[in-house]
């Protein structure tokens, strides 16, 4: 990676050519242990896992090493969140810093991590305080959100998989407005920045939604 290699390029001029690794894309587990971090500290920047809503100075790769060799490892783990004793692979490249090729992973950390995970959650939780103690053994997973608003859409798949439909559901739980209070919840999970509550939305504007 330091020395040019000569090679014939597409437009068959010849050329030296140095190598280098570009972004490297990875799960947060992934990236904690490729940065050398503490489990829920940010790879790419050195802000506190309690304030992430904030940016922090950016992590480099001269940075930690200059706090590997001023400070003892109880230090940098718990005000830098950096592992002493485990140095990044890309230490090791000339030309290569982990902190700036890592890449956040689209599929795991926004589709899974919030859609799946977080707003799962967030449905639970509402079913459980808003509409009836029974809902506690209810889950619900979001699988499809589209745009825009007039056209709003969510596919709810029920678990365990056997057929129920929203009416004989609102029956069993003796919640006959129960497909209208799902509409709202949506409404407030898919425009939280908009002004208008959900309680101020027309019943046929709310968004739609199947329940299998």
């Amino acid at each position: 990676m330091t020395n040019p290699e000569l090679l014939q390029c597409p437009d068959r001029h010849y050329r030296g050519v140095v190598f280098e690794i570009r972004p490297f894309i990875a799960d947060y587990p992934e990236q904690v242990i490729l940065a050398s971090i503490v489990q829920g500290w940010c790879p790419k920047c050195l802000a506190s896992p309690d304030h992430l809503e904030y940016s922090g100075e950016p992590r480099c790769r001269g940075l930690h090493e200059m706090l590997r060799e001023s400070f003892d490892s109880d230090i940098i783990w718990f005000t830098f969140g950096i592992v002493a004793g485990i140095k990044p692979f890309t230490e090791y490249f000339p030309r290569a810093d982990i902190h700036e090729l890592i890449t956040p992973d689209l599929l795991h950390q926004v589709v899974k991590g919030i859609f799946k995970d977080h707003l799962v959650a967030w449905v639970e939780d509402y079913m459980k305080l808003k509409i009836r103690p029974q809902m506690q053994n209810v889950s619900w997973m979001i699988l499809i959100i589209s745009e825009p608003r007039a056209q709003s859409y969510v596919h709810l798949s029920h678990r365990p998989a056997y057929t129920r439909s929203i009416n004989k559901l609102a029956h069993e739980l003796n919640v006959p407005n129960l497909a209208e209070l799902l509409g709202r919840f949506l409404w407030d999970q898919i425009y939280p920045d908009l002004d208008l509550n959900s309680e101020d939305i027309p019943a046929h504007r709310l968004p739609k939604y199947e329940l299998d």
